[in-house]
This record gives structure tokens, sequence and C-alpha cells, in this order.
């Protein structure tokens, strides 16, 4: 369903099955579609309310802590991060130490979000044979909306 996430689908599917079984050794698929019509329009309206609770905590400021396996291809690997961050809006520090190595973003979290795919899609490596390669062992350590003061 385009208005139905997967696990509203399957919650549905769920509750027609229970209902169903309610109904055995008599008529049953025209109760049922009945239930789908009752019901359909509770699954959409919660539906709705989840995606505006979603968009509100998903505006505002977010920071987030990534923290890279690898870096291989320095100069290549930290202007995809600039470029990266300076498309999307984001503010952020790039941090050694030692072996370890961290990304400190700022911005909104779809902004964030779409960093991370781009990081996890794009070649910005190589690995230890010389090859292009992706950045698939990235992790997120912290995210985290920033409180309005």
């Amino acid at each position: 369903s385009d208005h139905l996430t997967r696990k509203q689908c399957s919650d549905m599917k769920g509750g027609l099955m229970r209902y169903g079984e309610t109904l055995l050794s008599q008529p049953m698929i025209y109760e049922l579609m009945m239930w789908l019509q009752h019901n359909f329009q509770n699954y959409i309206d919660q539906s709705t309310v989840d995606k505006a609770a979603e968009s509100n905590n998903s505006c505002g400021v977010w920071t987030s802590l990534l923290q890279l396996d690898h870096m291989r291809a320095k100069v290549k690997y930290i202007k995809s991060i600039e470029k990266w961050t300076s498309d999307l809006g984001l503010t952020g520090r790039l941090i050694f130490m030692d072996k370890l190595i961290f990304i400190l973003l700022q911005g909104e979290r779809d902004d964030i979000k779409n960093y991370l795919v781009l990081q996890k899609t794009c070649k910005v490596d190589v690995d230890s044979s010389g090859k292009k390669c992706k950045e698939r062992m990235i992790s997120v350590l912290r995210e985290e909306k920033l409180q309005p003061e």
C-alpha cells in the first residue's frame, strides 16, 4: 500500500487473520471485506499520526557522531566529506585520535541520513589491494536532537 508501512500492513493482515479465525465454519468473505473497509481507515489515520509525530521529531538541529573503520585514501576521502557536508548544509568536524576516526555532524536529521546514504553508496576509499571501495564499516555511535536553549 502507498498509505501504510510494511509494519502497518503486517498488523492489518494479522488483525484480519484473527477476525477470520472467529468466523470459521461459516461464510466469511463478505464479513472480511466489511472488516477491511471498517478498519482500513483506522490504519490510515494511525499512519498519518505517526508521520506527523516523526516529522515533528525530525525537525530541528541534530548531532550525530560517526566512526569510520579506516581511511586509506585520506585526501580524496576528506574532499568527499567536505563536499557532501557542504552540499547538504551540514556542519561538522573530522576527528583523528590515534587509529580512531570520528565524524561529528550537525544539521537537519534528513540531511544527516542523506549523508549516511552517500557515505555508504559512493566509492570514497581504496581497499588493501588499491581498488576503489565504498565505506560499509561506518558506525553511528550517537544521534541526538539538540535541545533549544
